[in-house]
Protein backbone atom coordinates (compact mmCIF):
# COMPACT_ATOMS: atom_id res chain seq x y z
CA UNK A 1 0.00 0.00 0.00
CA UNK A 2 1.42 3.14 -1.05
CA UNK A 3 1.42 6.14 1.76
CA UNK A 4 -0.87 9.18 0.41
CA UNK A 5 1.08 11.45 2.67
CA UNK A 6 -0.24 13.88 5.39
CA UNK A 7 -3.47 16.12 4.53
CA UNK A 8 -4.04 19.00 2.54
CA UNK A 9 -4.37 16.32 -0.37
CA UNK A 10 -5.07 17.61 -3.96
CA UNK A 11 -8.28 15.09 -5.43
CA UNK A 12 -9.88 15.25 -8.33
CA UNK A 13 -13.59 15.65 -8.81
CA UNK A 14 -13.60 13.24 -11.41
CA UNK A 15 -11.77 10.11 -9.32
CA UNK A 16 -14.65 10.98 -6.77
CA UNK A 17 -17.17 10.82 -9.03
CA UNK A 18 -15.93 7.39 -10.37
CA UNK A 19 -15.67 6.20 -6.97
CA UNK A 20 -19.46 7.12 -6.45
CA UNK A 21 -20.21 5.40 -9.71
CA UNK A 22 -18.35 2.30 -8.83
CA UNK A 23 -19.99 2.21 -5.06
CA UNK A 24 -23.17 2.70 -6.59
CA UNK A 25 -23.28 -0.07 -8.89
CA UNK A 26 -21.92 -2.14 -5.67
CA UNK A 27 -25.15 -1.02 -3.57
CA UNK A 28 -22.94 1.71 -1.74
CA UNK A 29 -23.18 5.10 -0.94
CA UNK A 30 -20.00 6.10 -0.10
CA UNK A 31 -21.26 6.64 3.83
CA UNK A 32 -22.58 2.91 3.79
CA UNK A 33 -19.16 1.95 2.22
CA UNK A 34 -17.53 3.34 5.21
CA UNK A 35 -19.55 1.66 7.83
CA UNK A 36 -18.66 -1.68 5.95
CA UNK A 37 -15.52 -0.72 5.96
CA UNK A 38 -15.43 0.11 9.68
CA UNK A 39 -16.59 -3.43 10.48
CA UNK A 40 -12.76 -4.42 9.66
CA UNK A 41 -10.27 -1.39 9.73
CA UNK A 42 -10.54 2.32 10.23
CA UNK A 43 -11.77 4.05 7.04
CA UNK A 44 -9.59 6.44 5.38
CA UNK A 45 -10.76 8.87 3.07
CA UNK A 46 -6.61 9.24 1.50
CA UNK A 47 -6.31 5.51 1.40
CA UNK A 48 -9.65 4.81 -0.50
CA UNK A 49 -9.05 7.73 -3.13
CA UNK A 50 -5.71 6.79 -3.56
CA UNK A 51 -5.99 3.21 -4.15
CA UNK A 52 -8.95 3.66 -6.36
CA UNK A 53 -7.05 5.68 -8.66
CA UNK A 54 -3.58 3.54 -8.66
CA UNK A 55 -6.07 0.35 -9.90
CA UNK A 56 -8.28 2.42 -12.35
CA UNK A 57 -5.76 5.31 -13.48
CA UNK A 58 -8.62 7.60 -14.13
CA UNK A 59 -5.74 10.62 -14.13
CA UNK A 60 -1.95 10.50 -14.06
CA UNK A 61 -0.40 9.77 -10.80
CA UNK A 62 2.47 12.17 -10.35
CA UNK A 63 4.16 11.77 -6.96
CA UNK A 64 5.16 14.84 -5.10
CA UNK A 65 6.88 15.92 -1.73
CA UNK A 66 4.25 17.33 0.94
CA UNK A 67 3.50 20.62 0.33
CA UNK A 68 2.85 22.00 3.87
CA UNK A 69 5.13 21.40 6.49
CA UNK A 70 3.31 19.25 9.13
CA UNK A 71 3.76 19.33 13.00
CA UNK A 72 1.22 16.42 14.16
CA UNK A 73 2.96 16.80 17.55
CA UNK A 74 3.78 19.39 20.21
CA UNK A 75 6.81 17.36 21.15
CA UNK A 76 7.77 17.59 17.24
CA UNK A 77 7.53 20.92 16.56
CA UNK A 78 9.54 21.40 20.03
CA UNK A 79 11.89 18.90 18.75
CA UNK A 80 12.51 20.52 15.32
CA UNK A 81 12.03 24.91 15.89
CA UNK A 82 15.52 25.38 17.10
CA UNK A 83 16.73 24.08 13.80
CA UNK A 84 13.60 25.00 11.29
CA UNK A 85 12.90 28.70 11.57
CA UNK A 86 10.05 30.05 8.87
CA UNK A 87 12.59 31.57 6.70
CA UNK A 88 13.88 27.74 6.07
CA UNK A 89 10.78 26.14 5.82
CA UNK A 90 9.13 28.80 3.64
CA UNK A 91 11.50 27.50 0.46
CA UNK A 92 10.37 24.09 0.84
CA UNK A 93 6.73 24.52 1.92
CA UNK A 94 3.59 26.59 1.44
CA UNK A 95 3.10 26.71 4.36
CA UNK A 96 2.80 25.12 8.20
CA UNK A 97 0.19 23.37 9.86
CA UNK A 98 -0.24 22.96 13.93
CA UNK A 99 -2.57 21.52 15.78
CA UNK A 100 -5.18 24.20 16.46
CA UNK A 101 -5.36 22.65 20.05
CA UNK A 102 -2.07 24.22 20.93
CA UNK A 103 -1.85 27.36 22.57
CA UNK A 104 -1.01 31.10 20.36
CA UNK A 105 2.40 31.10 22.63
CA UNK A 106 4.08 27.91 20.90
CA UNK A 107 2.98 29.37 17.60
CA UNK A 108 3.54 32.94 17.97
CA UNK A 109 7.10 31.79 18.95
CA UNK A 110 7.92 29.90 15.90
CA UNK A 111 7.24 32.93 13.75
CA UNK A 112 10.43 34.83 15.52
Amino acid sequence: MWDYGPSPYIWSTKVWEEINNFLNKKGFTFASFLMEISKHTDPSEAIIYGEFLRVNKIIEIIPIGPLFKVYHYKKQFQLEKKNYKIDVLKKIYLGVIFQSNWSKKSFFSFLK
